[in-house]
Formats: structure tokens, C-alpha cells, sequence
């Protein structure tokens, strides 16, 4: 399809278009004796690709190189019906570019050209253009609400619709590359694994995508930068870091969709995102990490009044084994599914095998909505397995359609739960609330409701709570109390049980249902 792609006619003749200093030259070919020199800003080879087929994908490739490291070349293809797109490379050794686009309903041609950087040198051999067949997403089958339970479960990843451009890469060397750039790319990785010895760190808000749900397996972390970035069906093992996923300050609305983690016990947190807002994570299964499953929280001052202006959404998350190697030892600082740190929206996440607790809500989690939520399994030792765990501070939220616990039987090793829920008390250490009015405690206004919580010791624990209100739950199989309302503050007792609409039927013989003290 394309004209003189390997330049071998020794000419450019009437194929290509030139722009300022393009040349063929018998050295420096990837292949057979010749390839193309530009030079300098504004030069630039172009070729128009006539009798294309309308609402078709077809594969750009080229392998270029620089004269100099950090000076890159840019493949470009435009005029074809959709948004122009671009890809680059800055390596002193032939590097494959390969760029997928799809035509426009009624669009036959597409531009397609190569041009250094603003006075660099580069070299570009071998172009060709093919029709470009897209991958087969697999069938995905889940279950969307467990049997008998009180939560709907997470959908599994699911596929999905790779865009109609993007920059298509086969090896790590090429992915770097891609992602380093400072041109915003969407970028999709065939399928393959892609090792690394370090975290890499975008150049520019990236679109990525795995070819195929899954299928392309990084065995190291990234670091996304700027306003909008996106991860689409990938899959991460940890072999040694902090994070698989890292989001700074300053850097919002980034969306993580339909991947799959896995920490090998080797890597602290599948995602941790220091920029809040904007923050977007779906359908995720996460696996074996340290630390945390997904952890949202800015840095100290911000996280106590930090008011992300696009509240953060999660959703159809599957997080287990999240522990040190002896469990607890992070002594409630960590070993937690998921690390919720201002207003959100949570829903249908399964959360089992904890070194601490399930749920962590706290820093200035306000108005926030916990939804669907599935915790089982979480333990240090017989006085530190809980479920959730509200921390300084959770205001003015809802938790509801909550299974906490086995679904059916006590609490049992592989099902273990000591206390399903507790707020943290009134430490003198913890620094004056920062809402005037409030009690030092770390539960306000919240309320709890719809759902059945299986625990050994405790149901819903409440240290120094002020206005919560527990409503429609189950209690089972508690040896002490159901609800213990402990006031250490003398703020006084203001916890509110809607007459009849909870069930005790289920706790032990001898337990207490509500007591304060």
C-alpha cells in the first residue's frame, strides 16, 4: 500500500512528498542499501495512501532511530477520519514504531508522515501499511448477587472496545518508549509479558489498553502524570516495589478498568492514589499484596479537609490476601483491602484475608456511600479481626447492604471475624477535630444498615460516636454484644436503633444485644 516503503527504488520519486532536508543515503539502512535522513525542525517526509477501504483498521509500521539519544522521531498518520495520532522514539538504535488506526465511514486515503525533532537527525526505513485484524475479546460469565447473601458481588473484568487509533506495541522497549512520551498516545500493548526492573513514570495523561482482556502481562509498576489518564485490561505482578499503580498529587481523573493485580507478597499496594479526585477504578481483581488492595489519601495536612472536586468511584472489586508476613504487624496502619480517605462512592467490593481490616475509612471521608460490601476473613489475632474500621474521620455517611462475616456458620479459621464494625475512640493523641462543634471521636452522623454481620465477639463496636443510626441489620453468632455504645469522652450516648428493625434471633446465648458503657 505504500509506495517506495523501503526506498530501495534509490529515489523518492513522485511517492513522497518532501519537506526542507530529506535525502536517501546508502548507510545507516535497517534493511537492504538505502534509507531516509531528515534533518532539522520543519523537515518532514509525507506520503498520502490512496484506495483504502472506508470503516477499516489497518496497521502503520516504520523502524526509525536518532542521530542523538533524546531526540525523537515522529511517525504520524492523519487525514483519515478520525484524530490524527502520533508516536515517537528517541533511541540511537532501530526501533519498530507500528501505529493502528481505522478509517472513516466514507474516508479511502490516509496521510501518513515521519519528522524529527526540533534540530534533530533521525533515520526511517522499512514502512509498510496492512490491514490490521482487531483481537478476540474473551467471554466473560460472572455472578452478579451471592446466593442468600446480603451484598451483590463484584462483575469480574469485562471486554471491551480498543479505540479506532492508537500506537500498538510488542515489547517493553517500545512500550517505555510510548508511555514516556510527552504526546498524549493511546496506547495498546499485544499480548505478552513486558518486564522491567523499575517503576516507569508517563510522560503525558496516557490512554492504555491490553490488545486482549488481560493478555498483556507487566511485570513492574507505573506511575501515571497529567489530567486524565486510563489503564484498560491489563495485567500487573509484582516482583518487588511500593506500588503496581502510583498517582501523584496534581495529576486527577485517572481511571484504572478491568485489570487484573497480582503482588506475589512481593509489592506493598496494588493502586495508591495521592491525587483523589477524579479517581475511577472498576472491575478489578486484586491479589497477594503487603500493605493495601486500592488506597486513596493526599498527603499530611491535606487529608484532613481534603474535598476532591470529582469524588472518587470504585466499583466490582475483588481484593484478597492483603498482609505482612506476620500479620499485624502494621499495627492498624495497614493490612487493609481498601483505604478510604475522603467522600467516594463504594460499590460491590469483596474484600477476604486481611492482616487487619477489611474496610478503612477515615482522614475526611464525608458523605461518602459504601454499597454491597462483602468482608470475610480478617485477622491478626483474637482481639484485632475487623471488618470495617471507622477511623478520624467518617462523617455523614452511609454503609449499607453489608455481609460481613461467613455468610452461614461462625467464625471459623478461613472465615474469621471478631468484631464486624468499630469507630475509633476519642485518643488524646489525635489532634482536635477540625470541625467545630464535633467530639474528638472518629464517628459522626453515619448510619449502618441492611445487612447481616457474623462475628465472634462484637457486631458494631462504637467508641465515642456521635448521631449513628443502625438499622435493618442481622446480628449472628456474637458472644458479647451485638452493639457495645462506649462513651470514654462524656459526650454522652446518642446512637439511634430504629425499634424492631434489627434482628438479634442469632447471637449467642448470653450475649448482650446493646449495652452502654
Amino acid at each position: 500500500m505504500i509506495k517506495n516503503g523501503d526506498f530501495e527504488l534509490g529515489k523518492f520519486h513522485s511517492y513522497w512528498s518532501t519537506q526542507g532536508n530529506c535525502q536517501l543515503v546508502r548507510a545507516e539502512q535497517f534493511s537492504g542499501d538505502y534509507c531516509a535522513r531528515i534533518e532539522d525542525d520543519g523537515s518532514l517526509l509525507e506520503q498520502t495512501i490512496r484506495d483504502l477501504k472506508p470503516n477499516t483498521s489497518y496497521a502503520l509500521t516504520a523502524y526509525v532511530k536518532s542521530q542523538y539519544r533524546k531526540e525523537p522521531v515522529f511517525l504520524g498518520v492523519k487525514d483519515f477520519g478520525g484524530k490524527e495520532i502520533i508516536s515517537s522514539a528517541d533511541s540511537t538504535k532501530y526501533t519498530k514504531l507500528t501505529l493502528v488506526f481505522r478509517t472513516g465511514q466514507e474516508n479511502r486515503s490516509a496521510k501518513i508522515y515521519i519528522r524529527p525533532s526540533a534540530g534533530g537527525i533521525c533515520y526511517v526505513d522499512d514502512l509498510s501499511l496492512t490491514p490490521f485484524r482487531e483481537g478476540i475479546q474473551r467471554e466473560v460469565l460472572f455472578q452478579a448477587v451471592e446466593s442468600a447473601g446480603y451484598a451483590q458481588l463484584p462483575k469480574p473484568p469485562q471486554n471491551y472496545m480498543l479505540p479506532s487509533a492508537y500506537t500498538l506495541v510488542d515489547n517493553t522497549e517500545s512500550f517505555i518508549n510510548a508511555f514516556k512520551s510527552t504526546t498524549i498516545q493511546n496506547i495498546v500493548l499485544e499480548d505478552g509479558i513486558y518486564i522491567n526492573s523499575s517503576v516507569v513514570r508517563a510522560g503525558a495523561a496516557h490512554k492504555i489498553w491490553s490488545r486482549n482482556l488481560g493478555g498483556a502481562l507487566l511485570k513492574f509498576g507505573l506511575e501515571l502524570r497529567g489530567d486524565g489518564s486510563e489503564v484498560h485490561g491489563l495485567s500487573f505482578e509484582g516482583n518487588g516495589g511500593e506500588t503496581m499503580i502510583f498517582i501523584e498529587e496534581k495529576n486527577p481523573n485517572s481511571k484504572i478498568l478491568d485489570c487484573y493485580f497480582n503482588g506475589n507478597r512481593t509489592v506493598g499496594k496494588a493502586i495508591e492514589g495521592r491525587e483523589t479526585s477524579g479517581l475511577v477504578v472498576k472491575r478489578c481483581v486484586i491479589r497477594d499484596f503487603t500493605e493495601f488492595g486500592i488506597f486513596w489519601q493526599s498527603y499530611f495536612p491535606k487529608y484532613l479537609y481534603d474535598s476532591p472536586e470529582i469524588p472518587p468511584i470504585i466499583e466490582d472489586c475483588d481484593i484478597s490476601g492483603i498482609y505482612q508476613p506476620v500479620r499485624g504487624q502494621m499495627n492498624g496502619t495497614g493490612e487493609c483491602g481498601l483505604w478510604a480517605s475522603t467522600e467516594c462512592t463504594v460499590n460491590r467490593v469483596k474484600i477476604t484475608d486481611t492482616g487487619w481490616m477489611g474496610l478503612w475509612t477515615g482522614g475526611n471521608c464525608n458523605n461518602a456511600l459504601f454499597s454491597n460490601i462483602t468482608i470475610d476473613n480478617c485477622y491478626k489475632d483474637d482481639n484485632h479481626s475487623v471488618g470495617i474500621y471507622v477511623e478520624h474521620w467518617t462523617r455523614d455517611s452511609i454503609f449499607q447492604n453489608l455481609q460481613i462475616g461467613p455468610l452461614s456458620g461462625a467464625s471459623r479459621p478461613g472465615h474469621r471475624m471478631d468484631i464486624g464494625i468499630t469507630t475509633e475512640w476519642d485518643d488524646p493523641d489525635i489532634m482536635p477535630n477540625p470541625v467545630l462543634g464535633q467530639s474528638n471521636g472518629a464517628n459522626h452522623n453515619n448510619i449502618f444498615e441492611n445487612g447481616q454481620i457474623n462475628s465472634r465477639l462484637i457486631g458494631i463496636n462504637l467508641e465515642d460516636s456521635e448521631n449513628t443510626t443502625i438499622r435493618n441489620i442481622k446480628f449472628k453468632n456474637q458472644r458479647q454484644y451485638a452493639i457495645r455504645d462506649h462513651d470514654s469522652n462524656g459526650t454522652g450516648y446518642t446512637t439511634s436503633l430504629e425499634k424492631g428493625s434489627n434482628d438479634f434471633k442469632d447471637i449467642a446465648s448470653g450475649c448482650i444485644e446493646y449495652i452502654q458503657d
